[in-house]
């Protein structure tokens, strides 16, 4: 099975960022770097990532430029 991947740029990211809860997504951030892990909380301002290793990241969603997630292709 085939993965595709899905980008959300910045303009886009508060109005959808709420459909990504309980994702597995690749926050990048303004200073460059990228976090990566599942989308737990998404509320006012902050979003809340949960890494691999399960520590918690509050992160500005006015610091994020781009959301990367990956589905399952059809084919």
């Amino acid at each position: 099975m085939g993965k595709r991947l899905f980008r959300i740029f910045q303009h886009e990211i508060p109005s959808r960022i709420k459909d990504l809860v309980n994702q597995e997504v690749n926050l990048v951030l303004k200073n460059n770097t990228t976090c990566h892990g599942v989308l737990k909380k998404a509320e006012g301002d902050f979003c809340v990532l949960k890494d691999m290793i399960a520590a918690d990241h509050k992160i500005k969603i006015q610091d994020i430029i781009e959301i990367i997630y990956d589905k399952e292709a059809a084919f």
